[in-house]
């Protein structure tokens, strides 16, 4: 995942890039492969297998659920997301697909 790009960053920009980065390291830790991110000051995004994207900003990974409901969890936090996402996962490869 690349860093942050410089120039003008709002307070919690960095805090923000960097929880990007270890939910990134977490996910890919828990043997999640093809994870794709982007780190930014402003918004990170974090794109997962399934069709599961994660948004980082405001202190929070925001994320919507196979239910179509939004998921948080607050950012200092990366570990727990993590667990929580890979969980998420696994239900999405459990359901049963349309014939």
């Amino acid at each position: 995942m690349p860093a942050p790009r410089a120039g003008h960053q709002p307070q919690d920009g960095y805090q923000g890039a960097a929880a990007a980065q270890a939910l990134f390291a977490a996910v890919q830790a828990a043997g999640v492969h093809r994870v794709f991110g982007s780190a930014d000051a402003r918004v990170s995004v974090v794109s997962l297998p399934g069709g599961i994207t994660v948004w980082v900003r405001g202190g929070a990974f925001f994320w919507r659920g196979a239910d179509g409901a939004q998921r948080t969890h607050w950012w200092a936090d990366a570990q727990g997301a993590a667990r929580r996402l890979v969980d998420e996962l696994a239900a999405l490869l459990r359901a049963p697909t349309a014939a």
